[in-house]
């Protein structure tokens, strides 16, 4: 097997995989390969890789007082202050530790475009659906890879998934995003 990832990537084929980890999109697409069908090559930038990068960014903090001002009830208190979140984690720079396992898992796949997909991790729950409420990018090629990754976070905090966590009672810091990288065919 080629060398082993830190903790900020897993290959959707690693046994160790959880929805915990890599959120519902990515477990459903391990299982399918487990399964035998023919899925492309893929990995999944893991939730702890996104909490490392809204701590060590200084984000948490930031975004924790933007959620204080939200006034729920109000589009354009609601709007205002998720395009605020938005703006302050698309303005971060991706950590190197993060990208260095980025770019090790696509030296292995090839020079391709890739699909970078967001994976939520309350996603596909019993008690929860954000399917379609954040962002996919496809056509990517490796070296936008890490900026298409912060655009999936970014993704997370937008109206819709923001207004939904809000509403089924689910804390918007204590879960997470994770990113599937998969390349097209």
């Amino acid at each position: 097997m080629p060398h082993q990832t830190g903790n900020n990537v897993i290959r959707l084929t690693d046994p160790e995989i959880s929805i915990e980890t890599v959120g519902g999109k990515a477990i459903n697409l391990s299982q399918m390969m487990k399964d035998g069908f023919r899925v492309p090559p893929a990995f999944a930038i893991t939730v702890h890789a996104y909490d490392s990068f809204i701590r060590d960014t200084g984000l948490l903090d930031r975004i924790a007082a933007g959620l204080e001002g939200i006034d729920f009830e109000n589009e354009t208190s609601l709007s205002k202050g998720t395009e605020d979140i938005r703006s302050m984690i698309v303005s971060e720079n991706i950590p190197s530790t993060i990208i260095s396992e980025i770019d090790s898992l696509l030296s292995e796949y090839g020079d391709s475009y890739y699909a970078v997909r967001s994976s939520a991790v309350a996603e596909d729950l019993p008690d929860a659906s954000f399917a379609g409420q954040q962002d996919t990018f496809l056509f990517i090629r490796p070296e936008d890879v890490p900026r298409m990754a912060v655009m999936c976070w970014a993704s997370y905090w937008n109206e819709r998934a923001v207004k939904y966590r809000h509403d089924a009672g689910i804390d918007h810091l204590s879960t997470g995003m994770a990113v599937v990288v998969q390349r097209l065919v």
